[in-house]
């Protein structure tokens, strides 16, 4: 795992719970309105936290935080991360993972395998001019089949969109709704 950095103790990023909140390393998409630009365009500028030591961390802090949110760049291009997750869960944390459905593989084994207690997607924008929000070409296929994924799960999930005008519209967002 290329985990980045650790945020303690956020009220907002996963919600009913106090939870820390871990960054990856790495995006495969360049969203022009991106605000962890580090973390996509230089992830190996920044150090890796290791990662026995922040299990060990996020275990004694069990109690305080409810849970963990994965976030990044994108946690799903992380090989290990079912792995990590599920060490995360052992160690009786809720888990929430951030992605922006490009990795739909990845979202359903971390589904089957009950990996993951909340999953916010970000849907960039309508799926008819994906590839202008996300900074370089999508399968949209992709992204629809997380979508479905989720809708059929019994995961908690949210989907956000960031409206940054002219890439997201109103008729975006009707698009987006359907």
């Amino acid at each position: 795992m290329h985990l980045k950095a650790l945020r303690q103790a956020s009220l907002i990023e996963y919600p009913g719970c106090v939870a820390d909140v871990v960054f990856v390393g790495g995006c495969n998409f360049r969203c022009p309105f991106c605000y962890n630009v580090d973390l996509v365009l230089r992830p190996e500028d920044l150090d890796d936290l290791q990662v026995p030591e922040l299990l060990q961390e996020l275990g004694q802090r069990r109690g305080f935080i409810d849970g963990v949110v994965i976030t990044g760049g994108e946690p799903g291009l992380q090989t290990d991360l079912c792995d990590f997750l599920s060490s995360l869960k052992r160690l009786d944390l809720a888990v929430k993972l951030d992605t922006n459905g490009s990795m739909p593989d990845v979202l359903e084994q971390c589904l089957e395998q009950h990996l993951v207690d909340y999953v916010a997607m970000d849907v960039k924008t309508g799926l008819s001019h994906y590839a202008q929000a996300a900074g370089r070409p999508v399968d949209v296929e992709r992204i629809r089949r997380s979508i479905a994924l989720l809708l059929a799960s019994d995961v908690e999930h949210e989907f956000r969109t960031t409206v940054v005008t002219p890439l997201v519209g109103l008729e975006d967002i009707a698009e987006i709704l359907e």
